[in-house]
């Protein structure tokens, strides 16, 4: 948004960054949706510990809640995939912006005994993306 509103506007001052976590690329990223039909590969734009941006032709409505496994498509294991949640925050026009949902630890230990739970909570996001990162 600041390089368009930069665009637009050359004299406006420099705009503050309003993302609580940085962006990063992470290659063989793929997000695989459960929606309507058999899920397939969507690959991601950039990942950070509060979300992501999917290459996709859908356009789901902000706050539509999605269910997804990311994959790393360049070395498939159990260890390189993770189940979540996440909650579409805005379109582009190659794709679409979702924040996680992430579990409070409290409720996530009291559905896991009932066995309810579902998703991921911030630990295993975190872990997850420092795996990849070691590729």
């Amino acid at each position: 948004m600041n390089s368009l509103l930069r665009q637009l506007f050359p004299a406006l001052p420099e705009l503050p960054e309003l993302r609580i976590a940085p962006r990063e690329v992470l290659p063989g990223l793929a997000a695989y949706f459960f929606t309507d039909g058999i899920p397939e590969a969507h690959y991601v734009r950039d990942i950070s510990r509060t979300g992501i941006y999917v290459y996709t032709t859908e356009r789901w409505k902000p706050g539509t809640l999605v269910r997804m496994t990311l994959i790393d498509r360049c070395r498939l294991s159990v260890e390189r995939s993770i189940n979540l949640y996440a909650t579409v925050v805005r379109w582009g026009s190659d794709g679409d912006g979702l924040e996680f949902n992430i579990h409070n630890d409290n409720i996530r230990r009291k559905r896991q005994t009932d066995g309810t739970a579902d998703g991921a909570d911030r630990m295993q996001i975190d872990r997850f993306i420092r795996r990849l990162r070691r590729t």
